[in-house]
């Protein structure tokens, strides 16, 4: 969805021209991944009533993102995430301004979860997690610029 929080986040830095210079990294899942293993989790009745965390193993630092973007046809750099900040709350009606309220004026970083016992059911159950790697921020992007969200990638 071009208006989810990771798309608007995406088309902003791909606007600005900058990703955060952040210790983050970007940790992307499928959504029809997600929904496979949730499905395959929920009728396992092992499982039932116990938590089970979506997140990918590993990710993209913002400098391998400023990269695949670059070579996606986005140039992009990595700056202060003070600096970002700025670029990104600087247009009003740009593809970041409907969350434009949810940027701290410091980074704070992302709760990391043990997700090795959800990976370990999916993947009894058939369900993979695929690797968030370049191969799938290219494909995002070409979903991006379908939908009319970006112009053309390279």
């Amino acid at each position: 969805d071009p208006r989810s929080a990771f798309s608007r986040w995406l088309t902003g830095c791909v606007a600005v021209g900058a990703v955060p210079d952040t210790a983050e990294v970007l940790d992307m899942v499928p959504v029809d991944t997600v929904a496979a293993a949730i499905v395959a989790l929920s009728q396992a009745p092992e499982l039932l009533g116990r938590d089970h965390h979506y997140h990918g193993d590993g990710g993209l630092t913002r400098a391998a993102l400023a990269a695949a973007l670059t070579s996606a046809g986005h140039p992009t750099e990595v700056v202060a995430y003070h600096r970002w900040r700025e670029l990104m709350l600087a247009d009003p009606a740009g593809p970041f301004a409907p969350l434009a309220f949810s940027l701290p004026e410091h980074p704070r970083p992302h709760p990391r979860f043990d997700c090795s016992r959800t990976w370990a059911a999916a993947a009894g159950a058939g369900v993979g997690f695929p690797p968030a790697d370049e191969r799938m921020l290219r494909r995002h992007l070409d979903f991006l610029t379908g939908a009319g969200a970006l112009s053309g990638s390279g």
